[in-house]
């Protein structure tokens, strides 16, 4: 990088507003695809028995779909169900070997848990056909909701997640590894996790946290679709 290229404000890039109905439709209608952490461990079974498992909607439209998981147990639950699933990791894949090249590679919330995201990315490089994509969902750092968590004491986070990621960040950690960003996504998501020892109380204020947030998204925030709650960078080979 330049000197002259070197700075800390960076204006954000233009995002559409989508669903994951219409991301899975787009990108893996009728392709060969990878999906990885494909088990929603270890949320599993609620997902499933909620009829929310990603990979299901991606297996129901993609024309060849390979899971990959490393969680064991729920492999064993997805083998079962019927799907063609891994027990591997995405850092370090060692059973992929004879699967070819995927069209798409999706990575549905799964990059803020890892140790090394760069390792997936690297790892994925050889395995990404030449004119594929590679699809990268993750919470958003800008959602408006994150600072009102702070000013009361609080962060509101899944316990598993490692990082958080930028559109400058993933942009640069692509790079790094050999990617280009072709295009950006943003998704509402947002859910109020009801933890077990929550008093009624809380519960409440969950509860009406996320209809507010709902009025306050489709009305006040709509133009910004940067205080959505995900984000989502499409990837190809640079």
């Amino acid at each position: 990088m330049k000197k002259n290229d070197f700075k800390f404000d960076h204006a954000l890039p233009h995002a559409t507003s989508v669903d994951w109905e219409w991301l899975v439709e787009h990108y893996c209608g009728n392709k060969k695809v990878l999906d990885l952490g494909c088990g929603h461990s270890p949320e599993f079974e609620e997902v499933w028995k909620q009829g929310r498992l990603l990979h299901k909607r991606i297996y129901d439209v993609g024309r060849e779909v390979t899971g990959l998981d490393l969680d064991e147990s729920v492999v064993e639950q997805m083998r079962r169900l019927g799907f063609n699933v891994v027990c591997d990791d995405a850092e370090n894949p060692q059973h992929l070997n004879g699967s070819g090249q995927f069209e798409v590679i999706i990575a549905g919330d799964i990059i803020e848990h890892l140790n090394n995201p760069g390792s997936m990315l690297a790892a994925m490089k050889s395995r990404l056909a030449p004119n594929g994509v590679f699809v990268i969902s993750t919470p958003s750092p800008f959602r408006w909701y994150n600072p009102l968590f702070a000013i009361i004491g609080h962060e509101f986070n899944h316990p598993h997640h490692t990082a958080w990621f930028s559109p400058l960040t993933l942009t640069t950690l692509a790079q790094r590894h050999g990617y280009q960003v072709v295009r950006w996504h943003v998704m509402d998501m947002v859910t109020a996790p009801i933890d077990d020892e929550d008093s009624a109380g809380k519960k409440v204020g969950k509860m009406l946290f996320k209809t507010t947030n709902t009025i306050l998204r489709r009305v006040i925030f709509r133009r910004n679709e940067w205080l959505a709650d995900t984000i989502v960078v499409v990837l190809t080979h640079a």
